[in-house]
């Protein structure tokens, strides 16, 4: 029967072109006088059919496929094909083949067929075989399974590398800051704090702060205080003394705020229907960043940000607004006072009253002026 892809003369029984591989279309109307093949039997018994020779057995196929194999260098290698979904599918090369039954497209079962053969056979069965064990043996060789023992050996040695690595690895939780006209600076380790605190840059009262802090502390209130020089060693007491407060800030405070009168604020607020109260607002958060920057401590809110954010906020922003500038004004200190914290107080009270919260912050720094 003719392949009508390539031409080729095939066996009236057969199903597949010797030649190409391709599907061979019987013609119905001739099939009754044509010899059929029981395929059952063909599976059970794997028998091939030739009309000029004896039947010969899929073993004996197999040994005569695997000695053209071993044949001289010079034969072309030859092109498979294999069944796909009931299709023939192909041609392949052998490196392909290999590659498909290391992904798994074709198995041990799979039928394939290459120029020579006289029938379909599965791939386990074929020269194949030998060609994807000798694959499989190469990459057990180049890449070898590792036993436990081995995985945990080099576990534990990253573990130890790891570890004098991180060792290794300066220590940022030793890195300090401290603030410098109302900014903070740094890092420096801590043999450069020290020498900072003996050449006079930072005094007992300077706001200092490490990771691991909640907070900027006092120098003389961290673990740097055991580096500060016993003749500069200060403590509350010398904020009585008028020398030790001049040596510390040689600016007084009036001469960068000067006070203002709360009852006149507050009825200029109310004649102007709110609209004072919110310049008188801008003006406390630039004098107490104005003060915190003299005495060297963290600054508050950004005044044109507060005022911006209490409009957009309908007010809500000014219960936050209060309650940090009174801790940020809590900080502060003059000779002969000492601002107490009333965060909560003036918090509250912004809820129900924000005028009674900026007449208390403002008292309070008049005070500040006042006593210096």
């Amino acid at each position: 029967m003719k392949c009508k892809n390539c031409g080729y003369e095939n066996m009236d029984e057969a199903n597949f072109c010797i030649n190409c591989g391709t599907k061979i279309e019987k013609d119905e109307s001739n099939s009754d006088d044509k010899v059929s093949l029981d395929l059952n039997k063909e599976a059970d018994q794997l028998i091939t059919v030739d009309q000029n020779k004896e039947p010969v057995s899929i073993d004996d196929d197999v040994e005569q496929n695997s000695n053209s194999d071993e044949a001289s260098d010079d034969q072309i290698t030859p092109e498979w094909h294999f069944v796909e979904n009931k299709e023939s599918v192909g041609p392949f090369k052998q490196s392909q083949m290999v590659e498909f039954y290391q992904q798994g497209r074709i198995t041990d079962s799979t039928y394939v067929w290459t120029q020579g053969m006289s029938n379909w056979v599965h791939l386990a069965d074929t020269s194949l075989m030998g060609l994807i064990n000798e694959s499989k043996a190469a990459k057990e060789e180049h890449y070898p399974e590792k036993t436990l023992d081995q995985i945990q050996k080099e576990t534990e040695t990253f573990d130890t590398s790891y570890n004098d690595y991180s060792q290794s690895e300066p220590n940022k939780s030793e890195d300090w800051f401290y603030v410098d006209n109302g900014k903070s600076a740094g890092p420096y380790s801590q043999e450069a704090m020290i020498s900072l605190i003996n050449n006079g840059v930072l005094n007992p009262a300077s706001y200092v702060w490490k990771e691991g802090m909640n907070d900027w502390t006092r120098l003389d209130q961290s673990n740097l205080s055991a580096f500060i020089p016993r003749n500069t060693r200060s403590s509350d007491s010398d904020y009585s003394s008028s020398q030790t407060y001049q040596n510390q800030y040689e600016t007084p405070i009036s001469n960068t705020v000067i006070t203002h009168s709360v009852i006149l604020y507050i009825l200029l607020s109310i004649l102007t229907c709110g609209i004072w109260y919110f310049v008188w607002v801008y003006m406390l958060a630039r004098d107490i960043n104005l003060i915190a920057a003299r005495q060297q401590k963290p600054k508050g809110l950004d005044p044109v940000l507060s005022f911006i954010l209490i409009l957009l906020s309908c007010g809500v922003f000014q219960i936050f607004f209060f309650w940090k500038e009174e801790n940020v004004l809590a900080q502060f200190r003059a000779r002969n006072y000492q601002v107490q914290n009333q965060s909560i107080l003036t918090g509250l009270l912004a809820i129900f009253c924000p005028l009674a919260s900026a007449a208390i912050i403002q008292d309070q720094l008049n005070c500040l002026i006042k006593y210096e």
